[in-house]
């Protein structure tokens, strides 16, 4: 399957994460449930996750 299908085929989750993320709107330094949901999603992709970057900040190492 082309990426470009894949990728579409992501619109209406990120949608949703987009809609929530919005309805639950969080202060600079203070995203934990933002950060939360971003590292979860990654760990549930099989990325590795390293936390605590800048207080709430991550990064999603791909291997």
């Amino acid at each position: 399957m082309p990426i470009i299908n894949r990728i579409a085929d992501f619109a209406p989750e990120m949608t949703e994460w987009r809609q929530d993320l919005h309805r639950h709107p969080e202060l600079g330094f203070e995203e934990h449930r933002t950060s939360d949901i971003v590292a979860a999603k990654l760990a549930s992709w099989g990325i590795e996750v390293h936390r605590g970057i800048a207080t709430t900040g991550l990064v999603g190492v791909l291997r």
